[in-house]
């Protein structure tokens, strides 16, 4: 498992507002429809917040990343970006069964 954070920030409520439309309504379906296994999104403030997306591993991450370039640079000139990625060491999660 592949882990990519994007964190972004704008310089107003309504240019984040529709940055998080965009990777709701376009990137997310891209990336899940190119192997993403999870595309979730977190407020961190009211022009901030973080982008998380699980990929099987590290050759489809770079490959998505790689073919969608031009689109994330658009989307960068107009927001503070900053992307962190790796691979995931451990995961744990409560079974609600």
């Amino acid at each position: 498992m592949y882990v990519r954070f994007i964190e972004i920030t704008s310089p107003s409520n309504v240019q984040f507002d529709m940055a998080v439309s965009w990777f709701k309504t376009d990137r997310s379906v891209l990336a899940l429809e190119s192997g993403a296994t999870s595309f979730e999104v977190v407020k961190l403030s009211e022009n901030s917040g973080m982008i998380v997306i699980h990929w099987p591993d590290e050759k489809i991450a770079k490959n998505f990343l790689a073919e969608n370039s031009k689109q994330l640079r658009e989307m960068m000139a107009q927001n503070k970006t900053r992307i962190l990625e790796g691979p995931l060491l451990f995961s744990s999660t409560r079974d609600e069964n």
